[in-house]
Parts: C-alpha cells; structure tokens; sequence
C-alpha cells in the first residue's frame, strides 16, 4: 500500500514484538513497547488526583513510532506513502502496568485507523 501512495500503520500488538525485525528493523531500532510507558500512561491518566478514562493521545502515534523502509521501489509515477511502527507490546503478569492502561491504548490504535 505504501509504494502506491497510500499511508501504511502497523501496530505490534502482541508480546512476541516480531513484527519490526520481520519489517526489516534491527532490534536495536525497535521502538519501546507503548506498555512499557509507565510514565507516559501515568502522565496521560492521572489528573489532579483523579483517574482520566478518556486521555488526550493523539500525539503519540507520531512520537512513538519508528518510520519503516520500503523493500521495493514504488509504483512508477507514485508518490510513496509513509510505512511506520507502533509497538503496543502486552502484560507479563498482572501488575505490570497501570490497571486501566488497555483504554488509552485502544483509543491511540482508533486515532491511527
């Protein structure tokens, strides 16, 4: 989609986080997993003492992602489109991250569709 013109965001979704070394990442350029963000899911939920189900995310698809290459030229006469990144990565146990985190992250994965 993206040697044809078309903007493309994949979301890791999945602890296994294979999909940018499958894109052709090193695993040193992988961005960090949006679930290990504890800081960055604290700041966006916790308002003066109150928890915030409804936080304000719609800049972080484009700090969080990485920006993907093209494994083949684009279409002749095309512009390409963007490839990115964004890993939402999972829990290992249950206190790994803030209970209510899955919201905020739904709502970042709706912003980018």
């Amino acid at each position: 989609m993206a040697r044809s013109g078309q903007n493309v965001w994949m979301i890791d979704a999945d602890t296994a986080l294979s999909l940018g070394q499958a894109s052709g990442l090193d695993a040193g350029a992988l961005p960090v997993p949006v679930s290990s963000r504890t800081d960055l899911v604290r700041d966006r939920i916790h308002e003066e003492g109150f928890l915030n189900l409804n936080p304000e995310v719609g800049d972080l698809p484009e700090e969080l992602a990485v920006e993907l290459p093209l494994h083949e030229e684009p279409f002749p006469g095309v512009e390409p489109g963007k490839k990115r990144l964004l890993v939402m990565g999972g829990l290992s146990n249950a206190g790994a991250a803030a209970p209510v985190m899955p919201m905020p992250c739904l709502k970042l994965c709706w912003l980018i569709s």
